[in-house]
């Protein structure tokens, strides 16, 4: 009966960091929420380092990004390039190596509560985490 507190058992706990990412790093990051046309770091590069990437088929990034004939103007947004990419490369770490290497440090998205609304405060991943400053961990100031 896994019911009774002795039958569950705690594996540790998480760490809460608060970072200082470089404002320009944040302008080159993958926004997850808004369409490849506003992602300013995409476009060109990114079709591209696609072209000569034999994992990759062009044809699929060009109708996600809104460039093909058939989907012309209709970009699809960071998070479902970043799926198609993390599915034709084999993982998230490899489809995040691959935007790395494009100098796409990393993704922004909004957060939970502010995804409703469409603006508000965003969440980060950083490719690079050893770039980061980090000022606190778990509330205390990191010296």
């Amino acid at each position: 009966d896994a019911d009774s507190k002795k039958d569950f058992e705690v594996i540790g706990s998480g760490n809460l960091y608060e970072v200082d990412i470089p404002d320009e790093q944040i302008d080159q990051m993958l926004d997850w929420d808004k369409p490849l046309d506003e992602n300013s770091m995409l476009g060109r590069d990114l079709l591209d380092a696609i072209e000569v990437d034999e994992r990759l088929d062009l044809e699929d990034f060009e109708d996600a990004m809104g460039v093909s004939d058939a989907y012309k103007d209709q970009p699809e947004d960071g998070q479902s390039i970043y799926g198609l990419l993390s599915s034709s490369l084999g993982g998230d770490k490899e489809a995040s190596e691959f935007l790395n290497s494009l100098g796409i440090p990393g993704i922004k998205y909004l957060d939970g509560t502010s995804r409703s609304a469409g603006e508000g405060t965003r969440n980060f991943v950083v490719f690079e985490p050893d770039k980061l400053k980090i000022l606190k961990r778990n509330e205390e100031k990191v010296k």
